[in-house]
């Protein structure tokens, strides 16, 4: 039997375990994300470089498909130019030049995923295709290229789908692999309500957190010891952790995210403002990290800079120690993100706050029902916040209710969530595509 997997749009290295469990039922890995290998090799696991797969007449192909795709962009520049005009201003050279890049990178991507299919499949070894992501560019051509070849696709998502704001189809819920992964109930209810067959969507629970079962109090308090070491805090202080969002994740909104994140962000600091004891760690979302033509420097300034005119020093921004962070948070404020739903994990107290008021409910019901303080306007964050600072009974009382709720998004969170998605692998690899 084939027992070649390729896996794709991981990249995670709390996902290893997943990589370790499909390696125990015998599957040959082939990983497409450096740091997946490298999260693999310290765990022991033994995979394999899926673009090792590629040939200098693959990567010639390859080059020479990029240059076609960017003479035709070429080509038409002039119209490209001509279509972002917005009240008289001129946006084509600005917008065009970004939308050439993400085409670049995502016909790339997308070529790069069938060639390295096909290569497996030439040598007779490709038994299915696992994906960190089936909504995007690359995830889609994994699903296409794996159903020509007579494969099958297994999707594990990243996050937990959430709540449409509207009742209408939205690319988050577009399923595309044969079958997902949900992390919980929420997410494959969901899922099915946008039209996915109901035997395609299976209760795993979410693999990226299995890292946060079992620990105790004695594990946390060495966890916060190291961490605000790496970090250069203070461990004794009391620490706020802030995720904000990924603002491109939602067109359809995005300029209202942008003041919505700005809005959101100085919430935090006016309540740490408030409390010279507290320092606060801005944890950045991956995605902000990878934007094309980022400068990381300018990033870096500009939330110090909106810190430094709330009053707020004792500030650390950082783009790793995630798990970390959500397990030793005192408190942790997220923008509908996973991040409140790992804290809840660990029995942290947790803030959530919508962009716009019109996401308030796409997790969390406003309140504190679900054993998180949800808010219902980011205008709401600096009272919501300080309010919880200032109340050590609130707080432990959300943290003992955040062990219980979260179960409503994340299925048995026993630490086994790793072998129960590779387990649906191995069933679907074996099915008939």
């Amino acid at each position: 039997m084939k027992r070649g997997l390729l896996v794709l749009g991981m990249a995670d290295p709390d996902l290893a375990g997943l990589l370790g469990a499909l390696a125990a039922r015998g599957f040959r890995l082939h990983v497409a994300s450096p740091t997946m290998l490298e999260a693999a090799a310290a765990a022991g696991v033994a995979c394999e470089n899926a673009f090792a797969l590629l040939d200098e007449a693959a990567r010639a192909g390859m080059e020479a498909a990029r240059a076609a795709l960017d003479a035709r962009l070429t080509a038409h520049a002039g119209a490209l130019r001509w279509r972002f005009q917005v009240g008289g201003a001129a946006l084509g050279d600005r917008i065009g030049t970004r939308l050439a890049t993400v085409l670049d990178v995502a016909a790339q991507q997308a070529l790069a995923v069938t060639v390295l299919a096909e290569a497996l499949a030439a040598r007779g070894e490709l038994a299915g295709i696992v994906l960190g992501h089936d909504t995007i560019p690359v995830g889609r051509a994994a699903a296409l290229v794996a159903r020509r070849l007579g494969v099958r696709t297994v999707h594990v998502p990243h996050a937990i789908l959430p709540r449409p704001r509207v009742a209408a189809p939205w690319q988050g819920a577009r399923v595309y692999a044969d079958v997902v992964c949900a992390a919980g109930e929420f997410s494959r209810a969901q899922y099915v309500g946008h039209g996915a067959r109901p035997d395609a969507v299976v209760v795993t629970g979410a693999p990226r957190w299995d890292v946060h079962a079992g620990g105790d109090a004695g594990a946390r308090a060495r966890c916060r010891a190291e961490t605000a070491a790496a970090l250069g805090i203070d461990p004794a202080r009391p620490t706020v952790v802030f995720g904000p969002s990924w603002i491109e994740r939602s067109t359809a909104n995005a300029s209202q995210h942008v003041q919505g994140a700005l809005a959101v962000f100085q919430g935090v600091l006016a309540a740490v403002a408030r409390r010279p004891d507290v320092q606060l760690v801005v944890k950045l979302h991956p995605g902000e990290l990878t934007r094309p033509g980022l400068d990381v420097a300018r990033l870096a300034r500009g939330y110090l800079g909106v810190a430094r005119r709330a009053g707020v020093e004792r500030i650390v921004l950082t783009g790793g120690h995630r798990a970390a962070l959500v397990a030793t948070a005192d408190v942790l404020v997220g923008v509908n993100s996973n991040l409140c739903l790992e804290a809840m994990l660990c029995g942290r107290a947790v803030v959530n706050a919508p962009l716009i008021p019109e996401d308030a409910a796409l997790l969390f019901t406003p309140g504190d029902g679900d054993g998180v303080r949800a808010l219902r306007h980011p205008g709401d964050v600096a009272d919501g916040l300080a309010d919880l600072l200032a109340d050590a009974a609130a707080r432990t009382r959300l943290a003992a209710a955040a062990r219980e709720g979260v179960r409503r998004w994340v299925h048995a969170p026993d630490g086994r969530a790793a072998e129960r998605v590779a387990e649906v692998v191995a069933g679907a690899v074996r099915a008939p595509a």
